[in-house]
């Protein structure tokens, strides 16, 4: 009886070394696989995070352009404002100020300012 119980042993080993060596077998052959797509998602992940970086950088940029051009304009219509002769002169350049700072405050009026 011993014997038996021995032998039963050997082969519940053997059947438990058996499937450690299946699971380390296909460990190893997807480990690659894995590597490989771990290594293209952290580059994708990468890649997206400059992208991001770079768009922020780009509408900071813009916003920045478009507020100084704002500035300008107001600036220019405050002094066309200060310099005018008369009330006329002085609505004329605050109406025209505005429109072009924001032409939907002037949909009657087709006026196309251009600013180097």
């Amino acid at each position: 009886m011993p014997a038996i119980s021995q032998r039963l042993i050997f082969i519940l080993a053997g059947i438990a070394l058996a499937i450690a060596a299946l699971f380390w077998i296909t460990g190893a052959l997807t480990g690659g696989k894995r590597a490989k797509v771990e290594a293209e998602l952290n580059g994708n992940r990468a890649d997206a995070a400059a992208s991001s970086g770079a768009d922020a950088v780009n509408t900071v940029g813009d916003r920045h352009a478009a507020e100084t051009d704002i500035d300008r304009k107001v600036q220019d219509a405050q002094g066309n404002i200060i310099s005018a002769t008369d009330a006329a002169g002085a609505d004329r350049a605050g109406r025209d100020g505005l429109c072009s700072v924001a032409a939907h405050f002037c949909p009657d009026r087709k006026l196309h300012h251009t600013h180097p």
